[in-house]
């Protein structure tokens, strides 16, 4: 956000590097519980963690194409 304000990056490159930072947070949470909770919980937890990520490049996909 800073550098698109800054002027050093256009919005929709400054959106894509908040995309990637969302995404890459989800995945790094959703390993670690996996590896902390087992299982159990990542049987719960994965499936829920995909639809966000799958939601950010949905949403990253249709700025791109308007």
């Amino acid at each position: 956000m800073r550098l698109h304000l800054d002027g050093r990056a256009d919005a929709p490159s400054a959106a894509t590097a908040i995309a990637m930072a969302l995404s890459a947070n989800l995945v790094l949470k959703a390993a670690a519980a996996c590896a902390v909770g087992g299982r159990a919980l990542a049987e719960r937890i994965v499936p829920a963690f995909a639809v966000m990520v799958a939601g950010i490049i949905a949403a990253q996909a249709l700025t791109y194409s308007v």
